[in-house]
């Protein structure tokens, strides 16, 4: 089951870099923390250059980053080695922009 779980993982990955190919990649991530750290992290993060945006929100996250990267690469090794190991958080979820209709109050696409 692995060895299959390695080979959709490689296709999957091989459609994201053609779709961004020669593009900046963009998400959002969301983060479950611990109910303590929440303040500790989002201002952690909101040093970092990648990192556009931070909110402190409700629901099923507690944080939500927009972060903008040059190649997948790069997003993932944010999420495995800086997110990832900061104390206190307890899930990620990446949700990779597609594309953007408005962004910053302006219309990004029109009709």
């Amino acid at each position: 089951m692995p060895e299959k779980l390695i080979e959709d993982s490689s296709k999957y990955k091989s459609l994201i870099e053609e779709y961004y190919k020669g593009q900046v990649v963009r998400a959002l991530v969301e983060l479950q923390v611990q109910a303590n750290k929440g303040d500790e992290i989002a201002m952690k993060l909101s040093k970092l250059d990648n990192v556009k945006d931070v909110f402190l929100v409700t629901g099923e996250a507690d944080i939500i980053l927009k972060v903008s990267f040059e190649r997948t690469e790069e997003l993932m090794a944010f999420i495995l080695k800086e997110v990832a190991k900061l104390s206190g958080v307890i899930d990620s979820k990446v949700l990779m922009i597609l594309t953007s209709y408005k962004e910053m109050g302006r219309i990004v696409i029109e009709e």
